[in-house]
């Protein structure tokens, strides 16, 4: 609602804990709570959804302005960015509680005036200033609103003037950014292919490389593909050794033989005529005849 009670609007419904921690981000025109076990959750009120920001969260918050949180911890101040986990600036409050963060440009009415505009001319309005953003925003091209730069280009429109979704052809063409095919949206590369849809028209998944038993892993510059047998067994397929890279071996039993891939198989099965390993070290190729000879009392 506004700041005179007037125009309600129900944006979320649920149920609140005792122990929610709320704040308004007037910033990036967002709510921000944390409970017990849910992480630091998020809802733009500019698009009406839910975002998880931190799932590992578990400070109280008392105040918020995009990019930095307010948290009062064991008689301290801590102020933090919100992209990282780790809090910037500790000042020792021992009797904060609350703390209200004033954002310029938040216009309100005065009854006064508006009393002198029911019984004569209205008076003369002061000179409106320019709407000044916050460094991770960016001013919509009529000067009436902010916008995140992560809503820039996302499909959809969050300035009045719909200046958000334009020119997106040139805001995408840099490093670290998918634009989408439909040419009006863009995400960040880390969600290309990765198995939920970005853009709203699916481009982001498409043509994407899966794992499957017989390509396990590409390499190479995606010119090898490395079945799942092929991994970790001690022999390096790829050049760049990749499909070696990262193997956790199990510590074979006394009665076991270790495999020189790192598998472990009963010692009844060395020399036993079969290739039990999966790189047949067990075999009288790699053990040679003298080896198995021994183990079959030759």
């Amino acid at each position: 609602m506004t700041l005179d009670g007037k125009t309600r609007q129900q944006v979320w419904t649920g149920t609140w804990t005792a122990d929610t921690h709320m704040a308004l981000d007037l910033g990036s025109s967002s709510i921000l709570w944390t409970t017990k076990g849910s992480g630091l959750q998020s809802l733009s009120l500019l698009k009406n959804r839910t975002y998880t920001l931190n799932k590992t969260w578990s400070d109280g918050i008392i105040a918020a302005h995009e990019p930095y949180l307010a948290t009062v911890h064991s008689g301290a101040l801590l102020l933090w960015d919100r992209r990282t986990p780790e809090p910037f600036a500790v000042s020792k409050e021992p009797y904060v509680r609350k703390m209200i963060i004033l954002a310029e440009n938040q216009q309100v009415s005065d009854p006064e005036l508006e009393e002198a505009a029911a019984d004569g001319p209205p008076p003369a309005l002061p000179v409106a200033l320019p709407l000044l953003c916050t460094p991770s925003s960016v001013r919509c091209r009529n000067g009436e609103g902010c916008v995140s730069q992560e809503y820039l280009c996302d499909g959809k429109p969050d300035c009045q003037d719909g200046s958000d979704e334009g020119a997106c052809s040139r805001f995408c063409n840099r490093p670290g950014v998918f634009q989408c095919l439909n040419r009006n949206q863009c995400i960040e590369e880390k969600y290309h292919c990765d198995g939920a849809q970005q853009c709203s028209d699916g481009s982001d998944e498409l043509g994407c490389w899966k794992p499957t038993e017989d390509c396990s892993l590409r390499c190479d510059n995606k010119t090898r593909c490395i079945p799942k047998r092929w991994l970790c067994d001690g022999n390096a397929d790829c050049s760049d050794e990749r499909d070696e890279q990262g193997c956790v071996h199990a510590e074979c039993s006394a009665p076991e033989f270790r495999c020189q891939n790192g598998q472990c198989i009963s010692n009844s099965l060395r020399c036993d005529g079969n290739q039990d390993c999966v790189d047949h070290s067990d075999g009288t190729a790699v053990l040679g005849p003298g080896h198995c000879g021994a183990r079959w009392g030759r």
